[in-house]
């Protein structure tokens, strides 16, 4: 076909190939809303409600503790949430082999101290140390009044040992946590994601 058929063609079926490219243009925007809608909600961070024994999802830039969501059994009991660190020993989407290795949060003094820095709270670990001092942010401070436990639900939560959160007890948990998973599976850090 030459040039002249197809202009001749595309005048006679106008309103066709217009509608097709709408179409199009319409499809595409919806694949890229429904990408953003599930980068969004990968961005979150698990939580675990210290009431009900569950996790639920939060932003990252959230100060543990924060008031979990109401439990529908008992919409008038307030509780609280802790960051919760989850794992899996192989894929992530597999809930029941997802478990949490440890839970943190800040000690009053140390949570004041993060709202009042709150971008301190939300890029101090990734930030690197010349920048922290440029910013003012003292870079052996970046567990300050940052406490950690593990998870024990027999236990109620205010039994359980909270202790300062290093670098050593964070690998000491984690190794312990990669010895739940067996020969040829691999400890996966897990986010929420969309179903």
């Amino acid at each position: 076909m030459d040039s002249v058929n197809i202009r001749k063609l595309l005048g006679q079926y106008a309103f066709v190939v217009f509608c097709a490219a709408v179409l199009l243009v319409i499809g595409g925007l919806a694949l890229l809303n429904r990408h953003a809608q599930a980068s969004d909600e990968g961005m979150n961070v698990w939580y675990y409600d210290l009431g009900t024994n569950q996790l639920f999802s939060a932003a990252p830039d959230s100060i543990p503790p924060i008031q979990a969501p109401p439990d529908p059994k008992k919409p008038d009991v307030k509780s609280e949430g802790v960051r919760a660190l989850v794992f899996s020993c192989g894929s992530c989407r597999d809930a029941s082999k997802r478990f949490v290795a440890y839970v943190e949060k800040y000690t009053p003094e140390g949570k004041a101290k993060r709202e009042l820095a709150p971008e301190e709270h939300a890029t101090g670990s990734r930030m690197p140390a010349s920048e922290k001092e440029l910013r003012g942010i003292d870079p052996e401070d970046a567990h300050d009044g940052l406490v950690i436990a593990k998870v024990d639900s027999a236990t109620p939560a205010e039994e359980w040992k909270w202790t300062p959160k290093s670098d050593d007890a964070v690998a000491a948990i984690e190794e312990e946590a990669a010895g739940r998973c067996k020969e040829g599976e691999t400890l996966q850090p897990c986010v929420p994601r969309s179903p």
